[in-house]
C-alpha cells in the first residue's frame, strides 16, 4: 500500500528525501487526528433559523449539517497536505488544491464576515458618511491585493517546488491556503452582495421592476450572487476532474492516490 511512489513526486525528489507514499501512513493518521481536534474545536456559526419561529424541520438540519462537512473534512486534509509537502517536496496536485479551498472556506466561517468588519469600519469613522456598498468594495481592494500577491508569491516558487525543496512546497500550500481564504471573505462576497443589484439595473434597467420582469430580475439576481463561488469551485473540480483523466490515459489508475 505504501511502497510505491508518485511519478510527480520521483520526478522532483533528492536523493536524500525517501518517495512519498501512495497510502496513508501512522504520520498522515497522526495529523488526521490532530486536525479533527482542531475541527472539533472551532466555533460553528448559527444555523441562520429565526428564533422567533418554529424549530426546524429534522431535514432542514440534516442538509444544513451535510453541508458543514466537506470544510471540515477539507481542514483535515489540508494539514495533511501541509505535512506531506514539508516532509517529501513535489508540487501541490489538483485533489489537494480541492481541499485547501474546502479548508479555506472552513476558516472564512470561523472569521468575522465582510459585513461585520464593514459596521467595525463604519464604527471607527463614523463622523465621516461612507455608503455601505462602498465600504464593503474598499474593505474587500487589500483582500484583493493579498490573493493577488499570494498567486504570485507561489509562482516565483514554482522552480524551487521543481527542484525538490521542501520548505518551498510547505511555503506553497500556505500561500494557496492565505490566498483563497482571503477570495472567500473579501471579493467573493463583495461581488455575491453588490454585483446582482448592479448588474440586473444594467442589463433591465426599469423592466425589472414591473410585475412581468420581476420573475427575471430574481433569477439574474440570484444567477450573478451565486456565480464567482460556482466559478472558483468548478474550476478546482474540474482541474481534478483533469487530473484524474490524465492518470487514467496514462495507465496510473490502478493504484488511486490517497487524495
Amino acid at each position: 500500500m505504501i511502497n510505491r511512489a508518485h511519478p510527480e513526486a520521483s520526478r522532483t525528489r533528492r536523493t536524500d528525501r525517501p518517495p512519498e507514499p501512495r497510502g496513508m501512513t501512522v504520520a498522515d493518521l497522526g495529523v488526521v487526528i490532530a486536525g479533527t481536534a482542531l475541527v472539533l474545536a472551532l466555533p460553528a456559526r448559527a444555523m441562520g433559523w429565526p428564533p422567533y419561529l418554529p424549530p426546524p424541520p429534522t431535514a432542514w438540519l440534516v442538509a444544513i449539517e451535510g453541508l458543514r462537512i466537506p470544510p471540515a473534512v477539507g481542514l483535515v486534509l489540508a494539514r495533511v497536505v501541509l505535512f506531506r509537502r514539508g516532509r517529501y517536496g513535489g508540487p501541490v496536485r489538483p485533489a489537494e488544491w480541492l481541499a485547501i479551498g474546502l479548508a479555506s472556506y472552513r476558516c472564512v466561517e470561523v472569521a468575522p464576515n465582510l459585513d461585520e468588519a464593514v459596521n467595525a469600519f463604519d464604527a471607527a469613522v463614523r463622523p465621516v458618511a461612507l455608503d455601505f456598498g462602498v465600504a464593503r468594495w474598499l474593505l474587500s481592494a487589500p483582500a484583493m491585493a493579498g490573493v493577488i500577491l499570494s498567486a504570485a508569491a507561489t509562482a516565483s516558487l514554482r522552480r524551487a517546488v521543481r527542484h525538490g525543496s521542501r520548505m518551498a512546497a510547505a511555503s506553497t500550500v500556505i500561500l494557496i491556503a492565505c490566498g483563497l481564504t482571503l477570495w472567500f471573505w473579501g471579493p467573493c462576497e463583495a461581488l455575491r452582495l453588490q454585483a446582482p443589484s448592479a448588474v440586473v439595473s444594467f442589463l433591465l434597467g426599469d423592466f425589472g421592476a414591473t410585475n412581468s420582469g420581476r420573475p427575471f430580475a430574481s433569477a439574474l439576481r440570484s444567477g450573478v450572487a451565486h456565480a464567482p463561488m460556482a466559478l472558483t469551485w468548478g474550476l478546482l473540480v474540474a482541474g481534478v476532474a483533469r487530473a484524474r483523466r490524465a492518470e487514467v490515459r496514462r495507465g496510473e489508475a490502478r493504484v488511486r492516490a490517497w487524495t
